[in-house]
């Protein structure tokens, strides 16, 4: 690889450590305005297929609060805990009109039948969650450039020893009615989802 490649990629991971410690910062006041909020990023256009096949777009989700995250069915790490992990967020929403978007890394093999079976296995509500696929470089371009979030397909003589076909974050991201980022969390720690949903809920209202 590169030596701008890996410059791009220290980059990237750098502006979503500063992305997070900043949402933090924020998010760690018991009463804050929906004002303070940082914005990150505006989510550039999009259309792709969720689980019943039907068109998804940045403009379906315009004027909706969403949370968003990066998964692959066949996912040999954390995937299964961060789905499960939206779940519970579904199941903790006051306000049913937050959504939540799933996109896969691996649409070649995530088909709209294979979102839907896998959804149905966490029990998953589709009347405010959706399950994306569709171009392959359409998805990790929207996660790497408009998300900033880091994805890339792992080497084939990589795979069976690491059990996992694409690195991905496992962060979540909090999406306001405007398509702009608001927040970063991470999906394995209690209070970060506390505070994912508290900002969630806030955005929605506003």
């Amino acid at each position: 690889m590169t030596k701008s490649f890996w410059i791009r990629r220290a980059v990237m991971a750098l502006c979503i450590i500063a992305a997070a410690a900043t949402s933090w910062m924020f998010s760690r006041q018991n009463n804050f305005s929906v004002s303070e909020l940082p914005s990150y990023n505006q989510i550039g256009d999009f259309t792709l297929v969720n689980q019943n096949g039907k068109a998804v777009s940045a403009q379906t989700l315009l004027g909706k609060t969403w949370i968003a995250d990066f998964i692959f069915t066949r996912c040999g790490g954390p995937c299964p805990r961060m789905t499960n992990q939206f779940k519970k967020i579904q199941d903790s929403l006051q306000n049913k009109s937050v959504n939540l978007v799933s996109f896969s890394v691996d649409p070649a093999y995530d088909t709209p039948e294979q979102l839907k079976a896998y959804g149905d296995k966490f029990g998953a509500d589709y009347s405010n969650w959706d399950f994306l696929t569709g171009d392959q470089e359409q998805i990790h371009r929207l996660s790497i450039q408009h998300f900033l979030l880091g994805v890339s397909e792992i080497p084939e003589k990589e795979r069976e020893r690491l059990d996992q076909g694409f690195n991905h974050s496992s962060k979540f991201a909090l999406v306001d009615k405007r398509g702009l980022i608001r927040g970063y969390f991470d999906s394995e720690d209690s209070e970060s989802m506390r505070l994912l949903l508290k900002q969630a809920e806030a955005l929605a209202k506003a």
